[in-house]
C-alpha cells in the first residue's frame, strides 16, 4: 500500500502557496500537521491539508521568516505524516529512541525475547563503535520529499 502526498509550494515576495496535487493513504499528524483538515482547525497548527483543490496562502513580514516556515513545514510533514513508514529491516539505519521523544540513528540487528530484554528489547548496532545496544522504541527513517520544481513528493509503501 503506497502512502502519498503531493504539494505544490510557491514562494512569493512575503508570502508561501500550497495546493494539494496528490494524497493517498495518510495518517492524522500530530502537533503541527492536522490531516484531515476541518473548517474548526486553528493555531497552534500550522499546516492544514485538505482533500478538496483549496489553496492554503500565508504572509510572512520578510522572506527570511517564510523561508525558515517552509523548512519547518516541510520537517513537520516528514516526520509527522511519513516518520516511522514503512518496515525495519535488519542490517539498515533506522531511529532508536528510549523515551518516543529524541530519535538518534542506529542501525536495525533485531529483537530480544522479552525475558532477555525486559523493556529495552529491540538490538542496534551504534555506527560509529560497532558496539551492540537496546532500545526501547524504534521506527524507520521517514520518506524525504523529492523536489522538482515547486513539486514536493513524498512517498512511501507501508
Amino acid at each position: 500500500m503506497k502512502k502519498t502526498l503531493k504539494l505544490k509550494i510557491v514562494k512569493f515576495e512575503h508570502a508561501l502557496v500550497m495546493q494539494v496535487q496528490e494524497m493517498q493513504k495518510l495518517n492524522e499528524g500530530r502537533s503541527h500537521v492536522i490531516y484531515p483538515a476541518t473548517k474548526t482547525t486553528m493555531y497552534p497548527v500550522f499546516i492544514a491539508i485538505s482533500k478538496n483543490l483549496d489553496v492554503d496562502a500565508r504572509t510572512f513580514k520578510d522572506n527570511a521568516e517564510r523561508d525558515e516556515y517552509l523548512q519547518n513545514m516541510l520537517g513537520w510533514i516528514t516526520d509527522e505524516l511519513f516518520g516511522g513508514a514503512g518496515k525495519l529491516e535488519v542490517g539498515k539505519m533506522c531511529e532508536v529512541s528510549d523515551d518516543g521523544k529524541a530519535w538518534i540513528k542506529r542501525i536495525y540487528v533485531g529483537e530480544l525475547p522479552r525475558e532477555i530484554g525486559g523493556d529495552k528489547r529491540i538490538l542496534f548496532q551504534d555506527i560509529f563503535t560497532h558496539n551492540f545496544q537496546c532500545w526501547k522504541y524504534a521506527r524507520p527513517i521517514g520518506a524525504q520529499p523529492t523536489i522538482d520544481g515547486d513539486i514536493y513528493t513524498w512517498e512511501t509503501e507501508e
